[in-house]
């Protein structure tokens, strides 16, 4: 019950968190400035926030992939591949974090 619990608040943390980026069609953690991915993932005391944006990630490139017959991530570690897109995020912090996922497929997929 008491893990019930965690994940209940976890998932509504991550809903305000989601809500409070929300801007235009871009929602969730791709409308984050790559500098609000860093600061959440660098201050954060476990993985909640990784696994937030990791598989936002995952998502958009899933549908990306989908919607473009490709394969971005088919046989990657998606560890690899998140450090990448924080590199790039790293160099450019004002972008939004959707814009850093799309850089890194393009990147694959030429």
């Amino acid at each position: 019950m008491k893990k019930l619990l965690a994940v209940i608040i976890t998932l509504m943390s991550l809903l305000h968190y989601n809500l409070s980026y929300a801007e235009g069609w871009i929602s969730g953690a791709g409308a984050a400035t790559c500098a609000q991915v860093l600061d959440k993932l660098d201050s954060a005391s476990d993985q909640t926030f990784y696994f937030f944006f990791a598989s936002w990630m995952q998502g958009f490139i899933t549908a990306e992939n989908l919607f473009f017959n490709t394969s971005v991530l088919q046989d990657s570690e998606i560890d690899d591949e998140f450090t990448i897109i924080k590199q790039y995020c790293r160099q450019n912090l004002m972008i939004d974090f959707k814009t850093a996922v799309e850089w890194y497929y393009v990147q694959k997929t030429r």
